[in-house]
């Protein structure tokens, strides 16, 4: 951005633009015909094949529309331009909603387009406009705003368009997203999108149809502007969201088919402006919202034209009535209040709640009053956190709803520090993909046919590693590695029920093995290239089992603060695992050569950054293995670690976005990337003797993402073999110490 002067001259609107009021209701007088909002204007770029208008002129529309739009800033922050504005309630949630209607001549507007027929022109010679505009204040980041209310994806936008309209809402479709680069359009601008959507409505009244709406939708992100104080505000501190309206000729897809009962939603235009407000460290952060949309009788002529009607406004059986337009701009307003419920909704859904059948409440009083829940009278009246699984009293809990990655909505019983404590999570990159149930996605039909097969990736990256300079060095450790998943083949440890032990047994270690410490590098070759021919099938779907699939099974003991830790994240068997992991010697291995090679084919598998093999004690975790050189022999207190919650169970536990997630948001894990915090988690436990859960094979990474089967299927091949070696390198150490005390005894 040039500056905050250039900010403001693009937010407030050009000068020049005709048929557009100012803040306090003055007509602007000025007219430029040159800028006058036409749909037939055509340039040398071929049209899109879903949208019969080239990018440059979608460029050139939305340009044209932003120039003429209200100064929002001003409505927000100066109340002497809401004077001319009927107030006309407000809601539970905080917004405000405003009305006006203005009347006069075509000279105050628009001037007439030329290809008008007459029976539009008499309706622009009395053009009328209907404005509404709601406003307040949202409790969130500007970037959860954004995702909210500018959605890129069809899944996205239709997600949040339910939400905030409801049962008034069908369906939409995101038709086109032009391309802005060699444009030249909105260089001032941080950053700048521009698609093509359409929305379908329920009708507004009995005896209509229902509405559709196809606009042309610019999102453009400011760096910063100037504050009322005279000081600049942090970067990225505003948004605005221009929607003017399209002809529905110029849509291919998208839209309802010409013989569907539909009218359309001419000459509707909204804007949405999104402020950063101040925040320090006791507050959250804030925006501020105005939703403003109006309707006008001359853009409604025009696109009827347009389209070939020569009917007088609002006799075109296809347009809608401006008494039904005005309707449709309430029901915007209307939404707009709605936006703080959805995006405390959408934060639920990214919690994992806890198993209320798993385990019982022990507390005997409420965690948030301390009130004692053992008399009976209270005990009667007590509820049970969804969240955290402890009981309450009957004063400190309420429902909330929670929303899934399908839009399904379920009300949960919260507890009051739950409440505040999932207010206080990140939510910059919250998607309706990253809500909740977490899954793992089924392989892509005829994915087979242009990527490997699960298995002969392993075989592929151990084929190069054996071929690099690290095999020169590493010789014995990608053997032992190639040994194991070969043998692991051979004896399919995945069976077909996705079970499989990985503790070692004497019947087990006197089988036959195909791969043997006299095998030649041929043989290991040869085998590595059996692995990479075979057919060896993934996983079912629903074997790909993850911990928190269906719910948490432990409570979780919320800190005083909400920068705290989650406190008590102990197995019931913690004594037992310990025991194994001091009895396997486990903490004092020191060769891990081969466990490396194993964290780099898994971060390779993912395409994740970071992988890590841990060890969890009693009070400290340490990181035996990674494919990051500066994480590896490092500890770390165990309540700072994501896989504390790893051995909790025996499947493997996956976190989409872990800043949005209550048990992980300040844990110093999380931070450990240097500037970039991780976000996505998949962590599979290690099993040391007798199957107890010792530590967790994991990837990490600072972007979210989801896993497939294959992914699966090969994670969980790779965990068994890194148990494997774990457990081997443990006999190591012991036959070691062994050694050592017996030479001393000597």
């Amino acid at each position: 951005m040039a500056g905050s002067s250039s900010t403001a001259s693009v937010l407030s609107g050009s000068s020049r633009s005709a048929g557009r009021f100012n803040g306090n209701g003055s007509a602007a007088t000025s007219v430029d015909t040159e800028r006058t909002f036409s749909l037939d204007a055509v340039d040398n770029h071929a049209p899109r094949g879903r949208v019969q208008v080239s990018d440059q002129e979608l460029c050139r529309r939305a340009q044209r529309s932003a120039d003429a739009m209200l100064d929002l800033r001003v409505l927000a922050s100066d109340r002497r331009a809401l004077a001319k504005w009927k107030r006309r309630g407000r809601s539970a949630s905080g917004f405000t909603t405003f009305s006006r209607h203005v009347e006069g001549s075509k000279k105050r507007f628009h001037p007439t387009p030329p290809t008008l027929a007459p029976a539009s022109a008499s309706a622009a010679a009395t053009g009328e406009m209907h404005q509404v505009l709601a406003m307040g204040e949202l409790p969130c980041s500007l970037e959860e705003a954004e995702r909210l209310l500018s959605p890129a994806g069809d899944a996205d936008y239709n997600a949040a368009l339910s939400a905030l309209y409801k049962k008034d809402y069908i369906y939409g479709s995101v038709v086109h997203v032009a391309a802005l680069e060699g444009t030249h359009c909105f260089d001032d601008v941080q950053v700048a999108r521009l698609a093509v959507k359409t929305a379908t409505f329920v009708r507004s009244s009995v005896f209509t149809q229902n509405e559709q709406w196809c606009f042309l939708e610019l999102f453009r992100k400011y760096a910063a502007i100037t504050t009322e104080d005279g000081k600049e505000a942090a970067k990225g501190s505003c948004f605005l969201i221009t929607r003017s309206p399209m002809s529905e000729s110029e849509l291919t897809a998208g839209k309802v088919p010409e013989y569907g009962r539909i009218s359309h939603l001419h000459g509707v235009t909204t804007a949405i402006l999104v402020e950063a407000l101040p925040s320090d460290s006791n507050r959250s952060a804030r925006v501020r919202v105005l939703v403003f949309a109006e309707f006008s009788s001359i853009i409604a002529a025009t696109e009827q034209v347009a389209n070939g009607s020569s009917r007088r406004l609002g006799e075109d059986n296809k347009a809608v009535t401006p008494n039904a337009a005005r309707k449709r701009l309430l029901r915007f307003a209307k939404a707009a209040s709605r936006l703080p419920d959805v995006v405390r909704r959408r934060r639920f859904g990214a919690q994992t709640l806890a198993d209320r059948s798993a385990f019982e409440a022990t507390n005997s009083r409420c965690i948030c009053c301390t009130k004692s829940l053992v008399l009976r009278l209270v005990s009667s009246k007590k509820k049970r956190c969804h969240l955290c699984g402890y009981a309450v009293c009957d004063r400190c809990w309420s429902v909330q709803q929670m929303e899934n990655r399908f839009g399904q909505v379920t009300a949960l019983q919260v507890c009051t520090r739950c409440l505040e404590f999932v207010d206080g999570g990140e939510y910059t990159d919250l998607t309706q993909e990253t809500l909740g149930p977490v899954k793992v996605q089924p392989d892509k039909k005829g994915e087979s046919a242009t990527s490997p097969e699960e298995g002969s990736v392993l075989a592929t990256l151990l084929q190069e590693a054996m071929q690099s300079e690290y095999y020169a060095t590493r010789k014995k450790s990608v053997m032992t590695v190639i040994k194991h998943l070969v043998d692991d083949d051979q004896s399919d440890s995945v069976t077909a029920d996705g079970k499989g032990s990985t503790a070692l047994d004497d019947s087990q270690r006197g089988q036959a093995k195909v791969l043997h410490d006299a095998s030649s590098e041929e043989e290991y070759l040869t085998e590595l290239q059996k692995m990479n021919t075979s057919r060896r099938s993934t996983l079912p779907l629903e074997q790909c089992v993850l911990a928190n699939a269906s719910g948490r099974t432990y409570p979780l003991k919320m800190p005083a603060t909400v920068n705290g830790l989650i406190e008590d994240v102990v197995p019931t068997d913690d004594a037992v695992r310990v025991a194994a992991i001091e009895k396997g010697n486990l903490l004092h291995i020191t060769d891990t050569d081969e466990l490396d090679l194993i964290c780099s084919l898994a971060a390779r598998e993912l395409g994740c950054s970071t992988s890590l093999v841990t060890i969890v004690g009693r009070e400290e975790q340490l990181i035996l293995a990674s494919n990051i050189v500066p994480f590896r022999k490092l500890t770390m207190p165990r309540d700072q670690s994501f896989c504390q919650h790893t051995i909790m169970n025996s499947e493997p536990l996956m976190v989409q976005d872990a800043g949005a997630d209550v048990r992980f948001r300040t844990i110093a894990a999380r931070h450990a990337n240097p500037g970039v915090p991780f976000k996505f988690y998949c962590g599979f436990p290690i099993l040391g003797a007798e199957n107890a859960i010792v530590g967790s094979f994991c990837c990490l990474d600072t972007d979210s993402r989801e896993i497939t089967q294959a992914q699966y299927t090969t994670m969980k091949r790779l965990a068994i073999t890194a148990s494997k070696v774990v457990q081997l390198k443990g006999r190591d150490v012991a036959a070691g110490l062994s050694k050592s005390r017996a030479w001393v005894h000597a």
